[in-house]
């Protein structure tokens, strides 16, 4: 204590604590605000299978659950669709059809998709869709 420190000196100290601190935690972003018509991804994680080189190990895959859309129950109500259902929808001009999952955990204008599973790239947080619809069978 007090003494030499044992592996050299440590450097100088850049930052000096002060009284009013730093102002990077001051903006915030304004909440979701939902559009008519269209919807925000929000991602999902799953243990097995979100990271893309869990895929590949037979293990994993038995343990992966299949893709998915999740939907508010408020929009499920106004495109008419059920649970178990297909959708598709466009989104950066690829076109997917998934089933339908109801969760009331997200918010009116959004949907939620299993990020890095298969066919759904993990860019995708956070884009928007503009046409949401039953498939056609």
């Amino acid at each position: 204590m007090g003494g030499k420190l044992r592996h050299g000196d440590p450097g100088v100290r850049l930052i000096e604590a002060s009284a009013e601190g730093l102002d990077y935690f001051t903006a915030v972003p304004e909440s979701f605000q939902a559009e008519e018509g269209k919807w925000r991804i929000a991602p999902y994680y799953h243990l097995f299978g979100s990271d893309e080189l869990s895929q590949r190990s037979p293990v994993f895959q038995s343990r992966m659950p299949q893709p998915y859309l999740k939907l508010n129950p408020e929009d499920a109500a106004k495109l008419g669709v059920n649970a178990g259902a297909m959708v598709s929808f466009s989104v950066e001009g690829h076109l997917l059809s998934l089933p339908l999952i109801i969760s009331a955990g997200l918010t009116a204008g959004q949907v939620g998709l299993p990020m890095g599973m298969p066919g759904i790239a993990p860019v995708l947080t956070g884009a928007r869709i503009d046409t949401l619809q039953e498939a056609k069978a």
